[in-house]
């Protein structure tokens, strides 16, 4: 039996190259790139970032806790400042004699004190010391020259009435208040509080009922 003849073909044992523009080469790449991590020019650029971020955040909050510091310092003045104005208020009224130092920082009063029958005489003294305390003193006789051992009502005060920064003048019974008082913590003199007030002495003494005890000195 004769076969007939086959007929061979033969193989490409070549592999036919990949088109242009092929993913093989850039999936290999991608792949290297990914096991490398990432490059230091964007590890900087992470940390410049998220620097700039840290210090916004920290420049926030010591910005807000510094207001709240200044506004609750402020609202402390305005409140020794309110409290000082209706003390001199109910003071000053019921004074029948009144003097004021030359320089304007000592304000010396005689009081009428009364229990409807009987009238007495106290001496009160208010004085703005050189390094800004104002002091009280009140009592039967006149006040010390010397202001040190008085109480102290309110630090960080100066005068405040025009042209000389004096705290107290008179213009007969007419006694001017200015005072500015700053804050713990001060930023400008524009965060002082000031005191602007104008009081009439109105009190009138009862000859009958006791003399004026000479409370005037200092």
């Amino acid at each position: 039996m004769m076969h007939s003849p086959q007929t061979l073909v033969p193989l490409d044992v070549h592999p036919t190259p990949r088109a242009a523009g092929g993913t093989g080469t850039s999936v290999k790449r991608s792949m290297l790139r990914n096991d490398a991590g990432m490059s230091m020019v964007e590890i900087i650029v992470m940390v410049f970032i998220l620097s700039l971020i840290g210090v916004g955040l920290t420049l926030m909050f010591i910005n807000s806790t510094t207001s709240q510091q200044h506004t609750a310092a402020r609202d402390k003045a305005t409140g020794q400042a309110a409290v000082l104005t209706e003390v001199f208020a109910d003071s000053l009224r019921n004074a029948v004699a009144v003097k004021i130092s030359a320089d304007g920082s000592r304000l010396d009063t005689t009081m009428i004190v009364s229990d409807g029958a009987t009238q007495w005489f106290e001496c009160r003294s208010w004085a703005v010391e050189p390094g800004g305390d104002l002091v009280y003193s009140s009592g039967k006789t006149p006040r010390s020259d010397s202001t040190m051992p008085w109480k102290t009502l309110v630090k960080d005060v100066s005068g405040a009435l025009p042209p000389s920064n004096h705290a107290f003048a008179q213009a007969g019974k007419q006694i001017e208040i200015g005072l500015a008082i700053a804050p713990p913590t001060k930023l400008s003199a524009a965060d002082a509080v000031v005191i602007r007030q104008s009081v009439t002495a109105q009190a009138r003494h009862d000859e009958k009922k006791g003399a004026v005890t000479p409370c005037l000195g200092g």
